[in-house]
């Protein structure tokens, strides 16, 4: 057997040494890249979340039952109105045979957070699809007041204590995080619900509940808000009742 030849060793380390040199070139421009698009999606996100508030306050809560990419795409538009929200909403949960605000209605039917109102919310979704929107309103009004103001003892007519309670759960809520922007929309939705001087043609719990809203201006996105927004609630009930189980499970 001949010696190893030495020289073909020598020849080849530049080779080598080139090939580690491109391999490095590639991986540092994948990591770049992935810095990069990591940036563009956590952009993506706080744009999305900043989206959410303002829908909250056009009258629109983040809803958990929507998958991410449709309510991102609705959320970072450029412009948004109330007619338009309004629009994109009733067209979401109505086509195909309106599938979604039959999951919709299912998670509020099922929500042990909801349970107190079972009844009420059942009827609500029947005559809902019979088209009575107007005899879903008020009722769909108190379930979303209740939800809130039962559970965690708020005297939701007062303006302070609704303020309050919202800007502790805000506060608790991790920065940037899905929950704090849930909380924000739903805080957003209820200073609508409640302000004072409100337009005689929006959605306002007073002038409904006192008989001082026409009925006929009762449409399917006012129930469909109502309906998203007592949702977003019942999530958030959830959230916080796991992290309280997590909590005793620990210390037990």
């Amino acid at each position: 057997m001949g010696q190893p030849d030495e020289s073909s060793d020598y020849l080849r380390q530049p080779a080598a040494i080139a090939s580690q040199q491109e391999i490095a070139s590639v991986q540092g421009k994948v990591e770049k890249q992935m810095i990069a698009s990591q940036q563009e999606i956590a952009e993506a996100v706080k744009r999305t979340l900043r989206g959410a508030r303002l829908l909250g306050e056009l009258g629109w809560t983040i809803s958990m039952e929507m998958p991410w990419p449709e309510f991102q795409s609705l959320a970072t538009q450029d412009d948004l109105t109330v007619e338009r929200a309004n629009e994109w909403f009733v067209n979401y949960y109505t086509e195909d045979n309106a599938s979604e605000f039959k999951r919709l209605a299912e998670g509020l039917l099922s929500s042990r957070q909801l349970a107190l109102w079972k009844l009420l919310i059942k009827q609500c979704v029947r005559a809902f699809g019979k088209g009575d929107f107007a005899i879903c309103v008020p009722s769909l009004l108190l379930i979303f007041e209740g939800s809130i103001a039962k559970p965690w003892r708020v005297t939701f007519e007062n303006r302070r204590s609704r303020h309050v309670f919202f800007e502790s759960k805000i506060s608790a809520s991790a920065s940037g995080s899905i929950t704090e922007y849930k909380w924000r929309s739903v805080a957003a939705f209820a200073a609508k619900v409640f302000r004072n001087r409100p337009p005689d043609h929006d959605l306002h719990r007073h002038l409904i509940l006192h008989g001082k809203s026409d009925p006929a201006k009762w449409d399917r996105a006012y129930c469909l808000r109502l309906f998203q927004a007592i949702s977003t609630v019942a999530s958030l009930a959830k959230e916080i009742l796991a992290v309280q189980v997590e909590r005793d499970r620990k210390r037990s």
